[in-house]
């Protein structure tokens, strides 16, 4: 989702946020029910590990609040569906001050792989 800089390897990143995406039903909404934090940023605040969030943690936590990683700051909201389906909401502030490119979906890659319902989930509308 983030990386700075841009193209950065795992090793070299000073951000480097990842999520893993579940599609409820074949082709229904996808929601994030993982957030993993890692990078030089990251680590200084949590270690060799990062940090990472779960749509599934317990407690009665809603927010983690806005928590920095170098010049930006993220906060990860818990969030549920009418259904009870769990999921995560990431938001990210000061990713355009920075002096380095950002790139993953919320920087300046190609977003067009993830945004591409799969075959036979298209809705279409003839006029």
């Amino acid at each position: 989702m983030i990386v700075v800089p841009r193209r950065a390897g795992r090793r070299r990143a000073n951000l480097r946020v990842r999520a893993s995406v579940e599609q409820k039903g074949s082709c229904m909404d996808m929601y994030f029910t993982m957030i993993n934090v890692t990078g030089t940023w990251a680590f200084s605040q949590h270690g060799k590990s990062g940090k990472r969030y779960s749509a599934r943690m317990p407690g009665r936590k809603r927010s983690t609040g806005w928590k920095k990683y170098g010049a930006v700051s993220l906060k990860v909201v818990w969030g549920h569906t009418p259904q009870g389906v769990r999921y995560l909401n990431l938001f990210a502030k000061n990713l355009k001050n920075l002096r380095f490119d950002v790139g993953g979906l919320l920087g300046e890659d190609d977003h067009a792989a993830a945004a591409t319902p799969k075959p036979g989930c298209r809705t279409m509308m003839a006029l």
